[in-house]
């Protein structure tokens, strides 16, 4: 009996698996570019941005600025 793939195929035909992979590519590819090539002045690092994003989640910042702006796009189209 033939197998149909790989474990790995079968892991990557999985929409979830690959957005995934790409997204964890994008966040090196991020963080080597700005290790190496840019000034963190003007454009900070992967893992600066993620620790922030993350505080302020913590912090109940982003859910209060969400819902913030979900009420006012809900009122603006009415």
């Amino acid at each position: 009996m033939a197998r149909s793939g790989t474990g790995v195929w079968r892991l990557w035909r999985r929409p979830a698996a690959r957005k995934t992979v790409i997204v964890a590519v994008l966040l090196v590819v991020w963080e080597l570019v700005t290790r190496w090539a840019a000034s963190p002045l003007l454009f900070p690092t992967a893992v600066t941005v993620l620790a922030a994003f993350g505080r302020s989640v913590a912090n109940g910042e982003v859910p209060g600025y969400a819902a913030q702006s979900l009420t006012s796009t809900r009122t603006a189209s009415r």
